[in-house]
């Protein structure tokens, strides 16, 4: 029997750019219309999360550590409260914004970038930069042409599930995987906040005023919601209380 198989992966936002894979999801409908949807945890990263950022995937008791959970002929609760229902009045605008001339709810939700407000999740299509490989922990120092853009790479390797090959040759293991994403996040943490602050002082020096501060985690969000385009600039920098210049000078020295 024919079928049909959309595939994403969801994912979640963390600080300094770095993107957090989640769990894979795949939506498969066949010719007599019967479906299913199937998640498959990524352990490797669900054990870097906590709350309050990470609060699990709604329908989903992840602390059975299956390896897949399947519904047949059922809409799961990840999906179903995300996505418009099939009886919506205003559903064929909603499927016509994202050019689709049917329902796949999954499909709408990776078109769309529809987030919940309950969460932080969100859901983009899977594609072979997804798929989890293994690093050598030295090499990525060794090409890397900073401490900093070192640090970056290992906590994305982290966030993506990456098995972590240790300069001893061996595997970096659950525990000192989440002591490293602490390790790491709290070293760049650092590094970001003396930056700031030399920059301060600097443009103090030269202009003889005091630079604007913005709170990391506000920018950081507005920065996010400008990307999923939840905010143009101009509302995000009015939102920060800062100029639409002012914010892409943030917006280079947060991604830097």
């Amino acid at each position: 029997m024919n079928s049909s198989v959309t595939c994403g992966v969801i994912c979640m936002d963390g600080p300094f750019g770095v993107v957090y894979h989640v769990c894979a999801i795949t939506y498969t409908v066949w010719e007599d219309d019967s479906f299913e949807y199937a998640f498959e945890p990524n352990y490797a990263v669900v054990d870097l999360l906590g709350a309050p950022d990470f609060q699990g995937i709604p329908g989903l008791d992840l602390s059975l550590r299956k390896r897949r959970y399947v519904r047949h002929n059922r809409v799961p609760v990840f999906v179903e409260e995300r996505s418009p229902a099939p009886n919506r009045e205003d559903l064929w605008a909603l499927l016509e914004e994202q050019g689709m001339d049917h329902l796949n709810r999954l499909e709408w939700l990776i078109r769309s970038g529809m987030r919940y407000g309950g969460d932080n999740l969100y859901v983009r299509r899977f594609d072979e930069s997804d798929m989890a490989r293994t690093v050598d922990e030295a090499r990525v120092v060794a090409d890397s042409q900073t401490t900093e853009h070192a640090m970056k790479a290992l906590l994305q390797a982290l966030a993506r599930g990456d098995a972590l090959m240790l300069p001893d040759g061996g595997k970096a293991e659950p525990a000192a995987r989440k002591a490293l994403h602490e390790t790491l996040i709290a070293l760049l943490g650092k590094g970001g906040e003396y930056r700031r602050r030399q920059r301060g002082e600097h443009e103090v020096g030269e202009r003889g005023r005091r630079r604007i501060v913005v709170e990391d985690t506000r920018f950081d969000e507005a920065l996010r919601d400008v990307k999923h385009g939840r905010l143009t600039v101009d509302e995000a920098a009015e939102r920060l209380g800062i100029s639409r210049s002012t914010f892409f000078r943030r917006k280079r020295e947060w991604e830097s």
